[in-house]
């Protein structure tokens, strides 16, 4: 009789690759999570690795107290599987007043699922195969690695746009397209998170017309991650404009435009991160893509958000003196958070990148990597470039010698090795300058 293949406890090879953590760092986390800094604990480990909001959270709870208890159809099965229609009239007003703003936006194109986690991995689901290529940015959300790959078995193609001097998007783009299909793996999409995570920076117009007429000549698909568009909060930020407002103004210049872009652009959103609400699992996809809806709609049946939770934040969006109250509140507090941070890196030599929007902060610690180099009488420490193990030792002492849990770049698939994410507003704000003191103490080891 034959030998079968075995594996753990008997699992399929796609739990198999559910074993793995989902992030690098989960385990350190878990552990900082039994004794987290606070105002009656300082030695505790300061967490700024959440990409949560937390500042305008209580304005949040207190709206939803004042919602009306939901009606007993929320105990039964629903006939709108891809969310209630009146939920997804209010989304759809929201968009068009906000970062969709002035355009028409319908409903029918709309899915609500149980968190934007859940939509993109449907939607990958449903616009790729196994092996199919994802190009991404770097650096980037370091958990979108599981989530391309823990299901749908695609492969995360990091690359750099419009990091290479003199190099245009679109030569960016053929070359990472090249290097992916060279290795088995040809692209099926074009990812981008825009506002970025983990720079909290803004893509220029330009940048994304380019990469879209890229997409739409080599018919790749565009997935816009725009859960921080709503997170604009920098008074001289770039203009932030969506995906889907730059597709529809590009429809009318290009033979076959409007039926591409129907077909291949697809937006990604909810109200974790601009509404303080990631426990509740909302998530939003816009797409204008008939059979692709139709199949998602179908897949819904599997990761619908709650009822209760439907009904809640209907009322929620449909008091749009509130919610327009509330994200101006939300970015005064974002800015400020933000102003806090930024002076104490400033007043602590750390270099950082500048943020606009959305809650993350891009510190570069190359600078403690070769104070280590040079405290250990390292031959060539200030000429031979620091190596990925060089960063691993860093951060392990960050996290337990200085006790502040921060995302090591080469999770985010960073260039090279010393920078670190910082989510700043998963934190109260006093938590924010003693993290910078205790992150400088590791420039002088």
């Amino acid at each position: 009789m034959a030998t079968l293949p075995s594996a753990p406890n008997q699992l399929s090879g796609r739990a198999v690759r559910a074993l793995k953590p989902g992030l690098p760092y989960f385990k350190a986390f878990a552990e900082a999570m039994k004794r987290p800094w606070s105002v009656d604990d300082p030695e505790g480990v300061i967490s700024i690795v959440v990409a949560e909001n937390k500042l305008g959270a209580p304005l949040v709870h207190e709206r939803l107290l004042q919602c009306r208890p939901p009606p007993n159809d929320v105990l039964f099965y629903t006939k709108d599987m891809n969310g209630y229609q009146r939920l997804r009239k209010a989304i759809s007003g929201l968009m068009s007043r906000t970062f969709m703003k002035g355009l028409e936006v319908d409903p029918d194109h709309l899915t609500v699922l149980a968190g934007a986690g859940a939509i993109l991995d449907n939607l990958m689901w449903c616009i790729g195969a196994p092996g199919e290529g994802v190009l991404i940015p770097r650096p980037y959300y370091p958990a979108f690695d599981n989530d391309l790959q823990i299901r749908c078995g695609m492969e995360p193609i990091p690359f750099d746009l419009c990091g290479a001097q003199g190099e245009s998007v679109s030569h960016q783009l053929d070359k990472a397209a090249a290097d992916a299909a060279s290795r088995g793996s040809p692209v099926k999409v074009l990812l981008l998170t825009n506002p970025n995570n983990p720079l909290s920076t803004i893509y220029t117009r330009d940048t994304l017309l380019e990469a879209l007429r890229w997409c739409l000549a080599n018919r790749v698909h565009v997935v816009s991650d725009e859960i921080y568009a709503m997170s604009v909060w920098g008074e001289d930020a770039p203009h932030f404009e969506s995906m889907e407002s730059i597709a529809r103004a590009e429809a009318q210049l290009m033979p076959d435009g409007e039926a591409l872009i129907q077909d291949l652009v697809h937006v990604v959103f909810g109200l974790s991160k601009d509404f303080c609400a990631s426990g509740l699992r909302f998530g939003c996809l816009h797409s204008r893509n008939p059979s692709l809806n139709k199949a998602v709609f179908n897949l819904s049946y599997f990761c619908m958000c709650s009822g209760h939770t439907q009904s809640l934040l209907t009322e929620l969006l449909e008091d749009t003196e509130w919610v327009d109250s509330f994200l101006q509140e939300s970015s005064k507090r974002l800015r400020q958070a933000f102003q806090l941070l930024s002076g104490a890196l400033k007043e602590a030599n750390i270099p950082f990148v500048q943020a606009y929007s959305a809650m993350f902060c891009w510190v570069d610690m190359r600078g403690a990597l070769l104070a280590r180099r040079k405290g250990r009488n390292l031959p060539d420490w200030d000429t031979v470039k620091s190596t990925w193990e060089e960063e691993q030792e860093l951060w392990s002492d960050l996290v337990y010698k200085h006790k502040v849990l921060v995302t090591p770049g080469e999770a985010c698939h960073a260039a090279e090795p010393g920078f670190f994410r910082l989510c700043w507003a998963c934190v109260p704000d006093k938590a924010l300058p003693e993290a910078v003191m205790r992150m400088s103490a590791a420039f002088h080891p």
